[in-house]
């Protein structure tokens, strides 16, 4: 999990479809990290029909593994990396802002 020290993580709490997704994905930048929590990581569906747009975006996508059982999504796309609460926390130490998107 190498990230630059200026990197906003921007944390989606909303549906994929919603909104504040699409706001989101319009306007996220190359390498940016977003951690999909909640409903968002029904997006870490390999099946999900947003994906390749999320993954052609360039940004840097994580799901909270919690989340990703609670919401039984079990096949999980190869470029979007499964993140524990440990990871949740070292990625908010290596981004100086977190966005929450709901």
């Amino acid at each position: 999990m190498s990230l630059a020290s200026e990197s906003t993580l921007h944390c989606l709490y909303a549906s994929p479809n919603s909104g504040a997704a699409l706001r989101l994905l319009a306007q996220i930048a190359p390498r940016e990290p977003v951690l999909l929590l909640s409903k968002a990581v029904l997006l870490a569906d390999a099946s999900h029909p947003q994906v390749p747009r999320w993954i052609t975006s360039g940004a840097v996508i994580y799901a909270l593994d919690e989340d990703l059982q609670a919401y039984a999504v079990t096949n999980v796309h190869a470029a979007i990396t499964r993140t524990s609460y440990a990871d949740w926390v070292l990625l908010s130490e290596r981004c100086p802002t977190q966005t929450l998107w709901r």
